[in-house]
């Protein structure tokens, strides 16, 4: 599941839980309503203290139009789900749910037609403010059959109908948020803005503090971030055993709820800038240092490697670091629609004393973007606001309403992957800085509560004119000051002394003074705002994607080249006839192209025995890949894989495809199948050939797997080109 963009940020909605939420939110009186796209409020969610006026706001038309995961919902449910919810298996039999191996099986949930349904690991508990009881609730993420706009509507009303079902929404996208910049080698202009070099004076950090970078993945390798990297000491590496009973196995790194695996590295690069942000390692003169020098990073993935991901991930990513110890989360993403299920994953950490730093946005609009803008319901959320070098506001960054201070945020430099360094810009680069900061000044007092810890951070900033109306705090966060606000003693009351006592008179003792505890800021009132999702484009050339970590439950496309599997002995290749090569092809055009190759991948309960009509189908996954080819390996789930891009000739003539494939693959070029290598079969490979002039020309590869081993290899040759893989550096995408 995928999509959310780099604060680069996305809108998600804001949801306030009476009893259980912040302040400023009014609890509508009405209850049974239908929304402006014909969506009925579910009773169920309002009775759990989730506003009726925002429930609308989130199925609104509008709303219900931002970017999301085509035919994908997720819906929140009462525990009893699995024996109560109608669920229609692939034998046709109306069963109970027992565990997480049925999911595919799953063809309806009562009448609705699904693909399979996925069950988060993390549950909520959550007060019946009708009932006065607290009951536990999950979280599901259903493949809708029926992808249009009237069946996510349809399907939606229909699962509010069934009792166990609270609620349900779109999985709405979300993007990373950050700007790259090819200047010439920066310093670390920021560091030195924000006073920390003041600050390390008295406190460099501590290997006991754990902050979570919520982003597309961390290099863990990388030479100046490996030696603070968090380390699940609970679990036992390669053992396949969930020892420490928190739901994942071998999550000694962290995890992947992207790619639903124990390996969590960084693809693209932007979840690595901001890691070094946080906390590079100090004075190992190396690269740069973080603002929080020995803080340990735990890597959660929740956005792919074209820096893109989807709520369902999201919320598993925050509930993960929640649960897993981490006092401070990074946030650089934003983008989608309303979302309760985000608002539920930020309440609980409000109630672990968990703060949530994140990026306002990089559209330039007088108001944040969300998460961020939870700032105005959820009083430890922090949204920040990006400064450049003159303190002056950075031209793309998101003030006003719901932004309550900003950091330094172009021209950052920063880790990338490989052992490399970058300069970024955007508010997400702004977001390291403050969740640095947080996890600086807490490490250090450790006993401060999320609320003194972010009054430490918002009334100590150095008063900025460009940023007076434009933040909460008319500042830019300076980090001496901050930690010495923190390591200030807390004056208590003075002791009572009676005065003296004449003999005669009544003993009157002297005023008590008042102690002068910290007084967190003040958390605005909400307010309903609707903001235009503008997410930033993710970095143009990300990072190559180091080797995955041994365990990888799903089945994931390799991002480097492979080594062409072996062929059978017994099933030896046979190509088939070429055929006379088609009409010269019309180039496309080449502006905005790209390097990488786009995918959808799919998969379902139906057993297929050749390659389905994918553009019919919803995709569970999408992103980008720099090379068209599946690794060799067993695997028992029935999936698909369609791959679509351009591949770049530079001299024209007669051009020879190839697939190899385990099972069925066709190859296309500008709309012309080329390549039948259809249906079930073990290792084979087949060809045919197109004339093509010079340009770029459209590539579409669809594969499926329907038996035990698995696999595809594109080759060709052509003019000056003998046969071989097809390479990255002709590979594109716009």
């Amino acid at each position: 599941m995928r999509h959310v963009m780099f604060r680069h940020l996305t809108p998600v909605s804001l949801i306030a839980f009476l009893g259980m939420a912040a302040v400023g939110c009014l609890k509508s009186k009405k209850s049974s309503q239908t929304s402006d796209a014909g969506i009925a409020i579910p009773q169920a969610a309002t009775e759990l203290g989730i506003e009726t006026d925002f429930l609308m706001k989130t199925y609104s038309k509008q709303n219900l139009e931002k970017r999301a995961k085509p035919g994908q919902l997720v819906a929140m449910v009462k525990s009893e789900w699995r024996d109560s919810l109608p669920l229609k298996h692939r034998s046709g039999d109306v069963k109970t749910f027992r565990n997480s191996a049925e999911s595919a099986s799953i063809t309806a949930v009562g009448g609705v037609e699904v693909n399979g349904l996925s069950v988060s690991k993390n549950m909520l508990k959550l007060q019946n403010e009708k009932l006065g009881t607290e009951g536990q609730y999950e979280v599901l993420r259903l493949d809708l059959r029926d992808i249009s706009s009237k069946g996510l509507a349809g399907a939606i009303n229909s699962l509010h109908a069934m009792g166990s079902i609270v609620l349900a929404e779109p999985n709405f996208e979300m993007n990373a948020i950050a700007i790259p910049n090819d200047a010439k080698w920066p310093t670390l202009w920021g560091m030195q803005k924000i006073s920390a070099p003041t600050a390390w004076d008295n406190w460099k950090g501590d290997a006991n503090f754990t902050v979570a970078v919520i982003d597309t993945g961390i290099d863990y390798n990388h030479e100046d971030l490996k030696d603070n990297i968090w380390k699940n000491t609970k679990e036992i590496a390669a053992n396949n055993i969930d020892d420490d009973g928190n739901g994942y196995v071998d999550d000694v790194l962290g995890w992947n709820f992207y790619w639903a695996n124990n390996n969590p590295m960084d693809g693209n690069g932007h979840g690595t800038h901001c890691a070094g942000t946080v906390a590079g390692r100090g004075n190992n003169a190396l690269g740069v240092a973080g603002v929080s020098w020995e803080a340990k990073l735990m890597p959660v993935k929740v956005l792919g490697d074209d820096g893109s991901g989807y709520n369902f991930d999201i919320y598993d990513g925050i509930m993960y670091a929640v649960n897993n110890g981490a006092k401070v989360t990074s946030n650089s993403y934003g983008g989608g629609g309303a979302s309760s299920l985000i608002a539920t994953a930020l309440n609980a950490a409000k109630n672990k004393g968990v703060l949530f730093i994140a990026a306002a946005g990089n559209e330039s609009a007088a108001l944040s973007g969300y998460p961020a803008y939870y700032s105005k319901t959820y009083d430890n959320v922090i949204s920040i606001a990006s400064t450049d070098s003159n303190d002056a506001l950075s031209s793309f960054s998101n003030y006003g309403d719901g932004v309550n201070i900003a950091a330094p945020g172009r021209d950052i430099l920063s880790t990338v992957p490989n052992n490399g360094y970058q300069s970024y810009s955007g508010t997400s680069m702004a977001t390291p800085h403050v969740a640095g900061l947080a996890t600086l000044v807490w490490s250090k007092q450790p006993n401060l509560t999320y609320l003194q810890v972010k009054d430490a951070l918002l009334t100590t900033g150095d008063a900025i004119p460009a940023l007076i109306g434009k933040v909460d705090s008319g500042t830019r966060i300076n980090a001496q000051k901050a930690l010495e606000k923190a390591m200030a003693p807390t004056p208590t009351a003075a002791p009572t002394t009676p005065a003296p006592t004449p003999t005669a008179a009544p003993t009157t003792p002297a005023p008590t003074p008042t102690a002068a505890p910290i007084t967190p800021a003040p958390t605005p009132t909400a307010a309903p705002i609707t903001p235009a999702p503008t997410p930033t484009a993710a970095p143009t050339t990300p990072a190559p994607t180091p080797t995955a970590a041994p365990t990888t439950p799903a089945p994931t496309p390799t991002a480097a080249p492979t080594t062409p599997a072996p062929t059978p002995t017994a099933a030896p290749t046979t190509p088939a006839p070429t055929p006379t090569p088609a009409p010269t092809q019309t180039a496309t055009p080449a502006p905005g192209y790209k390097a990488g190759i786009r995918y959808s991948y799919f998969t379902t309960a139906v057993t297929w025995t050749d390659i389905p009509n994918f553009d019919r189908m919803a995709p569970l996954k999408v992103g980008l890949l720099q090379n068209l080819s599946i690794a060799p390996r067993t695997q028992t789930t029935n999936y698909g894989f369609s791959f679509a891009g351009f591949v770049k000739v530079s001299r024209a003539g007669t051009f020879t495809f190839y697939t190899n494939s385990d099972d069925g693959s066709r190859l296309w070029i500008n709309g012309t199948l080329v390549v039948e290598n259809g249906g079930t079969h073990g290792w084979r490979e087949r060809s045919g050939s197109i004339n093509l002039p010079v340009g770029y020309h459209a590539i579409k590869v669809n594969y499926f797997q329907g038996q035990l081993t698995q696999g595809l290899e594109v080759h060709y040759k052509g003019p000056g080109i003998t046969k071989r893989k097809i390479p990255n550096s002709v590979l594109f995408y716009n």
